[in-house]
């Protein structure tokens, strides 16, 4: 399985005010057509047919896609989309918890994870890496520019 990975800022999308600009979540008050718009600029600079969102809770609940996708789909209620479809594309929002892409070519697998500040800090992705002879990407969070102090429930 070919896998290629991008990270979206949230400018040169159809969303304005509080939204400007690529806003892809559709829980948050934004305009419905705004939105679906953004997902088909997502779509096309990624170049996938079907997009595959997940509405995510902070929590750890998984979603297996393993049937056929005939469309766009936003699944409840997860924090991590794993498929082995090469057709389909996986996107997980981010604000300020960070984005974590993993590539399986063994298995022909690919996951996108919306991963909070505790997985972060919990998981040891080098040591996964290296026992599992995956690809680990992390996107980019708000630790980079030390935006968010850390506090005690933090550091525990």
């Amino acid at each position: 399985m070919l896998s290629h990975h991008i990270f979206f800022n949230r400018h040169g999308g159809a969303s304005s005010g509080c939204f400007d600009s690529l806003n892809a979540a559709r829980s948050v008050g934004d305009s419905p057509d705004h939105v679906r718009e953004n997902l088909r600029i997502i779509k096309e600079l990624s170049g996938v047919k079907e997009l595959i969102t997940a509405r995510q809770i902070h929590g750890d609940r998984i979603e297996v896609i393993e049937s056929d996708v005939n469309s766009d789909k936003c699944v409840d209620s997860v924090d991590a989309l794993i498929t082995n479809r090469q057709d389909i594309g996986l996107a997980v929002k981010l604000a300020d918890c960070q984005g974590v892409l993993l590539h399986d070519p063994v298995h022909s697998v690919v996951a996108a994870i919306h991963c909070g500040w505790r997985g972060s800090r919990d998981w040891n992705y080098r040591q996964d890496s290296k026992e599992n002879a995956g690809c680990i990407r992390l996107g980019p969070d708000q630790s980079a520019c030390r935006c968010q102090p850390l506090t005690g429930a933090m550091l525990r």
